[in-house]
C-alpha cells in the first residue's frame, strides 16, 4: 500500500448541505475487510522519564516529571499510565464470575496489557537540563488520574515510522453498499462493513455524508486525532441485527474526536467508543432511533467522553463484567449533559473514578445489574436554577474559550453550534453532481477513449468547426487576461503582474 504524498486531501461531492442533488457512490461486490496501518511510532527508550511520585488529578495540563532534559517546546510525547495488579484488584476486575469460566484470565490479561496514553505537544518548564525535576505543559488535559500507589506513570518522546496524513476531508456524499436483496438472505453481510473509516490521520473531517445499507457507519479508529464528524446520517443498515461487532453507527476510538449534529436509525450502538479509547472525545446534538442496544462507552476503561444533548434508545455507563469478551468497566471520567433515553438507563462509577450525570431525562433502572459498582454522581440543578443552566456544556465552553462575548455566543450558535451547517462558497453552490451525471460523463469518456476509429473518420467540416470554437475561446481568454491586467494596473498593484518597472522594489507589500 502506497504512502500519501500530500497533506491536504478533500473528497468532495459538491452538493447542497440539504442533501439534495447529492453525489452518490455505490460500493459493489465488496467484502467485510478493513485496512489498518501498523502502529506508526517508535518509543525512544533513552528519552523516557517517570512522572513525579505524587497524585495527579484528572484534567491536569501541567505535569510534574522527574527529568525534563529530553523535552523541548513543541515535542510530541506520549503520557502513559501503566496498570498494575493491585489497581485491577481494586476495580474488581480480577475476580472470576460464574457466568464465564475463563473470565479471570481474560480480564487480567487485558487490563495488565492496557495503558492510557495521551499524544500531546509539550512546553518544558525549567532551566537545569541535568536531570532535575520540572513540569511539562500539555495541550491536551489528562483524562485519567495517576496515583503512585498503583505504579509509576511515564512520559516519552517518539519517532514516527511513516508519514501521518493531515487535513483529509470527506464530504457531501451519499454512500450505498450493494447487498443481496433476495428474501432468502435478509441479513446479508458480504458487502461493505464501514462506510467511512479514519485511522492514523490528524486534523480530518467527515461532513454531510449519508450512508445506506452498510453493516456499520462512520468510525474514527485508535490512530486518529482531531477528527470532526458532522451533519451526517447512518441509515438502513443491512446485517444481522443483534450480533456483536455490527451496527456501530458513530464510533470514536482516537483522541480529540467530535461528533456533532448526526443521526442514526436501526443500529445497535448509536454513539459508541471502543476498547481503551483515550479521549477526550465529544458527542453533541445528535440522535439515534430504534437501536436494539445501548449508546455509551462499550468496553475496557474508556476515559474522558462527553455526551452532550444526545438522545438514544438506551444509554449506559456501567460495569459490563464478562459481557462480550470480558469488557469490564466500560467508562471512567465521563460526563452526560442533558442527555435522554427511551428505556431504562444505568449509570455507575468505577472505584477510583467518577462519572457525572447532569440533567438526564428518562427512567433509571437496574437493567441486568449483574456486576457491582457505585452509582454515578448526579448533579441535577435545582428547579429555580434550571433557567440559568446552559443548554450545552460543550458549546458554552467553546464560547468561553473565544472570550465569552455576545458576538462569540452568536457565532457559535448560528455557525458551528446546534443551528449551524457547513457553509460553502458560491462556486460550489452552483455545481451539483448526481449519479446520473457521473454515469453519463463516465460513459462519454470511455466511449471517446476507446473509439479511435470515430476520431479518424471525423469529416473535415466537423474538424473545422471544432478548431473555430477553440480559437474563439482562446481569443476571448486573451481579452479577459488583458482586461484584468489593465484593472490591476489602474488599481496600483503593478507588482502583482511581475513587471520590471518597479526597479526591484522587493520590499513592497500590500
Amino acid at each position: 500500500m502506497g504512502q500519501f504524498k500530500h497533506d491536504f486531501i478533500n473528497l468532495h461531492g459538491l452538493q447542497d448541505p440539504s442533501f439534495q442533488s447529492t453525489a452518490e457512490y455505490l460500493a459493489a461486490n465488496v467484502g467485510s475487510r478493513e485496512l489498518y496501518p501498523k502502529d506508526p511510532y517508535i518509543v525512544l527508550d533513552d528519552e523516557v522519564t517517570e512522572v513525579a511520585d505524587e497524585y495527579i488529578p484528572v484534567g491536569t495540563t501541567r505535569l510534574p516529571v522527574k527529568d525534563i532534559s529530553n523535552f523541548r517546546v513543541g515535542d510530541q510525547v506520549v503520557v502513559e499510565r501503566q496498570s498494575s495488579k493491585n489497581w485491577i484488584q481494586r476495580t474488581g476486575q480480577a475476580q472470576p464470575l460464574e457466568a464465564e469460566e475463563d473470565f479471570e484470565e481474560i480480564q487480567i490479561t487485558l487490563q495488565e496489557d492496557s495503558s492510557s496514553s495521551n499524544d500531546n505537544s509539550t512546553n518544558g518548564e525549567g532551566t537545569d537540563t541535568n536531570g532535575t525535576p520540572g513540569f511539562l505543559h500539555l495541550d491536551i488535559p489528562l483524562v485519567m488520574n495517576m496515583d503512585p500507589v498503583y505504579g509509576p506513570g511515564i512520559v516519552y518522546n517518539f519517532e514516527r515510522e511513516t508519514h501521518i496524513p493531515t487535513d483529509v476531508g470527506i464530504e457531501n456524499l451519499a454512500l450505498y453498499s450493494h447487498y443481496d436483496p433476495s428474501p432468502s438472505n435478509p441479513f446479508d453481510e458480504h458487502h461493505g462493513w464501514y462506510a467511512v473509516l479514519i485511522d492514523h490521520c490528524e486534523n480530518c473531517w467527515v461532513a454531510n455524508i449519508k450512508t445506506h445499507h452498510f453493516v456499520s457507519g462512520i468510525k474514527a479508529a485508535p490512530g486518529s486525532k482531531h477528527v470532526t464528524i458532522q451533519d451526517s446520517e447512518v441509515l438502513t443498515p443491512v446485517s444481522l441485527p443483534k450480533q456483536g461487532g455490527r451496527r456501530y453507527m458513530f464510533m470514536l476510538q482516537g483522541q480529540m474526536g467530535l461528533v456533532k449534529r448526526c443521526f442514526s436509525e436501526d443500529g445497535r450502538h448509536d454513539f459508541i467508543t471502543g476498547s481503551k479509547t483515550l479521549g477526550p472525545n465529544v458527542f453533541v446534538d445528535s440522535e439515534g432511533v430504534r437501536a436494539n442496544n445501548d449508546a455509551g462507552p462499550h468496553d475496557r476503561w474508556t476515559t474522558g467522553t462527553l455526551y452532550d444533548n444526545v438522545h438514544s434508545t438506551n444509554l449506559n455507563i456501567r460495569n459490563r463484567g464478562w459481557m462480550g469478551s470480558g469488557q469490564g468497566w466500560a467508562g471512567a471520567f465521563h460526563v452526560l449533559y442533558h442527555t435522554s433515553a427511551d428505556v431504562s438507563a444505568m449509570f455507575q462509577s468505577p472505584p477510583g473514578a467518577t462519572n457525572w450525570i447532569v440533567g438526564f431525562e428518562g427512567t433509571l433502572g437496574d437493567k441486568t445489574v449483574e456486576f457491582d459498582g457505585d452509582d454515578a454522581t448526579f448533579l441535577d440543578p435545582e428547579p429555580n436554577d434550571i433557567g440559568h443552566i446552559p443548554r450545552s456544556l460543550y458549546w458554552s465552553q467553546l464560547v468561553a474559550r473565544m472570550g465569552g462575548t455576545q458576538s462569540a455566543a452568536e457565532y457559535v450558535e448560528k455557525i458551528v453550534g446546534a443551528a449551524g451547517k457547513s457553509q460553502y462558497s458560491e462556486p460550489l453552490k452552483r455545481k451539483f453532481v448526481t449519479m446520473d451525471e457521473i454515469v453519463l460523463a463516465d460513459g462519454a469518456i470511455r466511449s471517446s477513449s476507446s473509439s479511435s476509429r470515430l476520431e479518424a473518420d471525423m469529416d473535415l467540416e466537423e474538424d473545422e468547426e471544432m478548431d473555430e470554437e477553440a480559437e474563439a475561446s482562446i481569443a476571448q481568454l486573451q481579452k479577459d487576461i488583458q482586461r484584468m491586467e489593465l484593472e490591476i494596473k489602474e488599481a496600483g498593484y503593478k507588482h502583482l503582474l511581475n513587471d520590471n518597472d518597479d526597479e526591484g522594489n522587493e520590499e513592497d507589500t500590500w
